[in-house]
């Protein structure tokens, strides 16, 4: 019976190791002609450096296509750019593709030497220099001369249906990239198959932790079940905030995304989030921002990014992605989302799910008075004042008072006073253990582990003072308001641009402060200087 399980579990993780091979491996296309130098290069340095790399290897799919420009000849044979010589050399390479298939770095390696200078300039040179191995070298020139010339044509017709107007011609997924004055360089690979992995997140090459915009599965941070584990009422956090003012983007990219992100936090916290700071719905489905049209498309967006991507650790990533970027909204969705998230949230802003949304939002915000935004709410308690804004210790500080149990307290939350004279020891910090189904639409952005990153993070937010909130206008100030500066909403005029007005000043003028007074004085003395010898004098007897 143990033979039969352990021969299960065998045929399990060869079925499971065969399906992530099939279906999470990212398809890279690279259409090129041989021996042209941007393919020389491309070919032995770039695509090689990917493919020996072990991790990106295992998530990428590579299509070697070598029959850029290639056409049927009328006598039946092929014709190259290049000539016969060139038409050789796609012989060749069609060939050393079909030998090697089953292995991409041996095929990597190969095709990068048969391009390379170095082994020679005549194709039995290059043959001889790059196949050590005679029965390879027989192998090849035995399909050159047979069915080479049919699979030659196979990568014709992918080449006719994919190539472009340059080579080497890259496409991952349905992405290109390049274009024809700029290459494509090592780290522009690696980011986009990145972005284009959908796979298990324990496959992703550590690379890909550095790099927004990744698509992870990741299994939900949710707690136990309650009655093996329980906790107190959970703490209610609510931010309502504009898109893109200064201060909004400095809080939902640093203190609010430290603790959104964090396991510890999101265990003992409820939080609401509204992207809907001063917004009105001034007719059915037509809305006004301070900011201008730009910032309602932002609100737009963030609504559509929080209800398609409720899980809490796909909120801290997106809404950091969305407000750290200086990109129009457009192309800052396609930096943020990739493959099908990215089509869920272009197709949520092109409907009215989006405008439905933002007035869902917009129906809790109106009922507010906001002095300034972004405006936090710690159980009902506003934290911050106009003037000074809501860091990361004030954040976590206020979630740690109002969180009354020990069971899942985070690690940077002091302990529970039990007396009032003693004050308990700090206990170990309780592991959260994670259940439910995994996700595909995580951004991915380096978290490290719950604790360590904590305490980084602790560190972090007491070197950067808080970014003073966007707040009512005040007499003397001018506020030009471009998207990202924040301006209050007044009763009667909200949703309305307000206009710039003139730095007024109450200080009293004086003679002794007025600016004229010195030349003044000094035109005057010349004058009087000049009435006074400008006289004839008499003449003496």
């Amino acid at each position: 019976m143990i033979k039969l399980y352990a021969l299960l579990a065998g045929i399990v993780a060869v079925v499971a190791a065969a399906d992530v091979e099939v279906d999470y491996r990212v398809p890279v296309k690279i259409i090129f002609r041989a021996f042209c130098p941007a393919c020389q290069w491309f070919i032995s340095d770039p695509v090689l450096a990917l493919l020996q790399d072990d991790k990106f290897r295992a998530v990428t799919k590579i299509q070697y296509v070598p029959a850029a420009a290639m056409t049927e000849s009328a006598d039946g044979g092929v014709e190259c750019v290049g000539g016969k010589a060139e038409c050789d050399a796609h012989l060749w390479m069609a060939c050393i593709l079909d030998r090697f298939k089953a292995s991409p770095k041996n095929t990597s390696t190969h095709m990068a030497c048969f391009e390379s200078d170095d082994s020679g300039y005549t194709w039995s040179d290059k043959i001889a220099f790059c196949f050590k191995d005679a029965a390879d070298a027989t192998a090849l020139h035995e399909c050159k001369t047979g069915h080479g010339i049919n699979l030659l044509r196979e990568l014709m017709v992918v080449a006719k249906a994919f190539e472009g107007a340059w080579q080497p011609y890259t496409i991952i997924e349905d992405t290109l990239l390049g274009s024809s004055t700029s290459a494509v360089t090592l780290d522009m690979l690696q980011d986009e198959i990145c972005r284009r992995y959908k796979g298990p997140a324990e496959l992703l090459p550590a690379y890909c932790q550095t790099v927004a915009g990744v698509v992870m599965r990741t299994p939900p941070p949710l707690l136990v079940p309650q009655q093996l584990q329980p906790v107190a009422e959970k703490v209610k956090v609510q931010v309502i905030w504009r898109a893109y003012c200064p201060a909004c983007k400095w809080f939902l990219s640093g203190p609010l995304y430290e603790v959104l992100s964090d396991p510890a936090f999101q265990a003992i916290v409820d939080f609401e989030l509204y992207p809907s700071g001063t917004t009105t719905e001034v007719s059915p489905g037509a809305f006004k921002c301070i900011g201008g049209q730009s910032e309602c498309v932002g609100h737009l967006y963030m609504s559509c990014a929080l209800r398609l991507f409720p899980q809490i650790h796909d909120v801290a990533a997106n809404l950091k992605c969305m407000e750290d970027s200086h990109h129009k909204w457009e192309r800052r969705m396609s930096t943020c989302f990739s493959g099908s998230a990215l089509d869920q949230i272009k197709a949520c802003f092109a409907s009215n799910d989006s405008k439905q949304y933002l007035r869902e939002y917009i129906a809790f915000t109106s009922t507010i008075d906001l002095p300034w935004v972004p405006f936090t709410k710690v159980n009902d308690k506003v934290l911050g004042t106009p003037t000074s804004g809501v860091g990361y210790d004030l954040l976590t500080k206020s979630i740690c008072d109002a969180y009354r149990s020990e069971e899942n307290r985070p690690s940077v939350c002091a302990p529970l006073v039990k007396d009032p004279l003693v004050v308990a020891a700090a206990t170990e910090p309780l592991v959260v253990e994670a259940v439910g189904s995994a996700t595909t639409t995580t951004l991915a952005v380096p978290t490290g582990t719950p604790v360590a990153k904590t305490t980084q993070q602790a560190g972090k937010a007491k070197e950067k003072k808080p970014v003073m909130p966007c707040r009512q206008k005040e007499k003397g100030f001018v506020y030009e308001d471009p998207p990202g500066i924040g301006l209050r909403a007044t009763p009667g005029a909200v949703g309305l641009a307000a206009a710039p007005v003139k730095l007024s000043s109450s200080t009293p003028s004086s003679l002794l402060t007025n600016p004229l007074l010195l030349p003044m004085l000094l035109i005057g003395g010349l004058l009087f200087a000049a009435l006074r010898y400008s006289k004839p004098e008499e003449k003496k007897m």
